[in-house]
């Protein structure tokens, strides 16, 4: 994940709407990069998602955004899948 400062605490957050995050979102985003030393929050959504998987054949984008679950559980199985964590 050439995206992803392994010094930092990194934080990923997963937006899945077409539209923009709402203000209360970004102020809990400020609030996370504030308060949390060291920090770096990721906003992954669908267009950026190839960034941090790097491994393209490990998913089909036509299939993610059609899983009921909560998108995050999905990406979490990836991850753990392409980087054992």
């Amino acid at each position: 994940m050439q995206y992803v400062n392994k010094n930092k605490n990194n934080i990923f957050c997963f937006w899945e709407s077409n539209n923009d995050i709402p203000a209360y979102l970004k102020l809990c985003l400020k609030s996370w990069s504030k308060n949390i030393k060291n920090s770096e929050v990721h906003i992954i959504n669908y267009s950026n998602i190839h960034l941090y998987l790097e491994r393209e054949e490990s998913y089909d984008i036509v299939l993610l955004k059609q899983i009921r679950l909560p998108i995050c559980c999905y990406i979490r199985k990836i991850w753990w899948f392409i980087y054992g964590c």
